[in-house]
């Protein structure tokens, strides 16, 4: 893994605990897919994927996130959830500045 690699899966590898911490209701089936979706990008950097399917991760959660903000929120606080989203348009930025995308 080169270092941008390395510095992107710091990243998304915080995301990972930030979003365990902030779930109120973790078996909570949206709360499940939103767990898998954040493993899945993290993984997908630590294999060093292509960036254009790191972003297309990225985008996806992120348009997760805005539909789930749009609904009665039970799996946690929208500020939580305002963060994550947050965190991952940084990601996304970040994806970006990779010397091969």
């Amino acid at each position: 893994m080169t270092n941008e690699y390395k510095s992107l899966y710091k990243l998304t590898d915080t995301l990972r605990f930030k979003f365990r911490d902030y779930v109120d209701q973790p078996n909570d089936p949206v709360a499940v897919e939103l767990h898998r979706g954040v493993d899945q990008l993290a993984e997908a950097v630590e294999m060093s994927k292509n960036p254009h399917t790191l972003e297309d991760l990225a985008k996806r959660l992120i348009e997760e996130l805005h539909h789930i903000a749009s609904q009665p929120l039970t799996i946690m606080d929208l500020r939580h959830l305002t963060d994550l989203r947050e965190q991952l348009e940084h990601i996304r930025d970040n994806i970006h500045r990779l010397s091969n995308y």
